[in-house]
């Protein structure tokens, strides 16, 4: 692992100990929930499932909603249960095996969950250090962890195991070890629908540097770049070779649909039967954003309103962070952006902004743009107690059983 991120002592022990604090409030918020709000569970298998695991319901209810799902997938697997074939297959194969030693999914899910977001935070703080900045990457990571849905990279969820893969490819590819950039791509690919984006977003950034270095030494580009990317050199030709094992391991879980479902694309097929208002058409974005706004029009001012409200809010702030990103004032890799616009963009295709607060998480150069944003302090502070609120709120919400993201 030390070979994908550098850091030294000092900043481990501070990266731990900021790590420790944050998931140390969450756990604590999660413990006082009940004394807010109602337990109302909104999700199948409450009762018949989680609290069967015989823990207590502050601790079992981090693996509601899709918690349930990849539970049942690593005890029973794809076959006999309906809709669980949306859900990739990297986290819960995880939970399973290390379930022949806890004896416990949720457990199981949870030290999987925990640990790689820890691990995570170490590769993102230094990936962002190498790339920008100690400044920058400090704080990506405090607008990441108050960010109001990461309590999600602590649950039952495949969001911190799928953003460690994401980072550690990335990370990488940094360091030109396209080989190892693209067997992380693959696991990702294996873990979320999204991780196939990393794959094109190391490629397309390696090609539009190619043609960047054409535009800056031939005067006839245009008549030149076909020419020149059969030329590519045998490093380079190497390079995206290794990049390509980014899309095997979707590739794999398409296949194993189709040889038992006789459906490469079951995954996203089953969607629309979820009730989240998702679509197997294709629905063009500015549809979907203004589904969202009819939606927090029509809607009483309740628990439902900020959850919506929230959906359309950071749908758009994370298009638009991202859009800045290619502005030339802020420095990013063209392999980031593309992977992040690419993620966040998908699932607005579905025809609804359901969860969009959390998918918005696994665009991670969304924070590093944020953090380079010349802003006074007092706006910073405001920033951060606004994100941190809603972090606590959305938390005890969740662990209640309320639909969050």
């Amino acid at each position: 692992m030390k070979e994908f991120f550098s850091i030294n002592k000092q900043e481990l022990k501070a990266l731990t100990a900021i790590f420790v604090i944050w998931r140390a409030a969450l756990f604590f918020v999660s413990t006082v929930a009940s004394y807010f709000l109602e337990y109302k569970p909104s999700f199948p298998y409450a009762y018949d499932l989680l609290a069967k695991f015989g823990l207590p319901q502050w601790l079992y209810s981090w693996a509601g909603f899709d918690g349930v799902h990849y539970i049942t997938i690593a005890q029973k697997g794809y076959v006999g249960t309906a809709l669980i074939q949306a859900f990739f297959p990297i986290y819960p194969l995880s939970m399973r095996l290390l379930s022949a030693v806890t004896n416990n999914e949720i457990i199981s899910g949870l030290l999987i969950s925990n640990l790689a977001s820890y691990a995570f935070i170490l590769v993102f703080f230094s990936l962002v250090k190498t790339a920008f900045s100690s400044q920058i990457a400090w704080k990506s990571i405090v607008l990441f962890l108050l960010f109001p849905t990461s309590f999600f990279m602590g649950a039952v969820y495949n969001e911190s195991l799928f953003l460690l893969l994401v980072a550690l490819s990335f990370s990488a590819a940094q360091r030109k070890n396209w080989f190892w950039a693209g067997i992380f791509a693959g696991i990702a690919s294996a873990t979320r629908i999204v991780g196939i984006f990393v794959m094109v977003g190391l490629a397309l950034g390696i090609l539009i540097t190619i043609v960047i270095n054409l535009l800056e030494t031939k005067k006839k580009v245009f008549k030149v770049i076909a020419s020149q990317f059969l030329k590519l050199s045998a490093k380079e030709k190497t390079s995206l070779f290794c990049i390509a094992l980014g899309g095997l391991g979707m590739l794999g879980y398409m296949l194993y649909l189709w040889y038992t479902f006789n459906d490469p694309l079951y995954f996203a097929h089953v969607q629309s039967e979820f009730g989240a208002g998702r679509e197997e058409r294709l629905v063009l974005l500015p549809q979907t954003l203004w589904r969202g706004l009819k939606i927090i029009m029509s809607v009483p001012l309740d628990i439902r309103f900020l959850t919506y409200f929230q959906e359309l809010f950071f749908t758009c702030l994370a298009l638009i962070g991202l859009l800045i990103g290619f502005r030339k004032k802020v420095v990013m890799p063209y392999s980031w952006l593309i992977y992040a616009l690419l993620a966040v963009l998908l699932p607005t295709t579905t025809g609804t902004l359901s969860s969009m607060p959390r998918y918005v998480l696994v665009a991670f150069p969304f924070f590093v743009i944020l953090a380079q944003l010349q802003l006074p302090k007092f706006a910073w502070y405001t920033i951060y107690g606004i994100s941190g609120a809603l972090l606590l709120w959305n938390t005890m919400v969740f662990i209640q059983g309320y639909w969050v993201a």
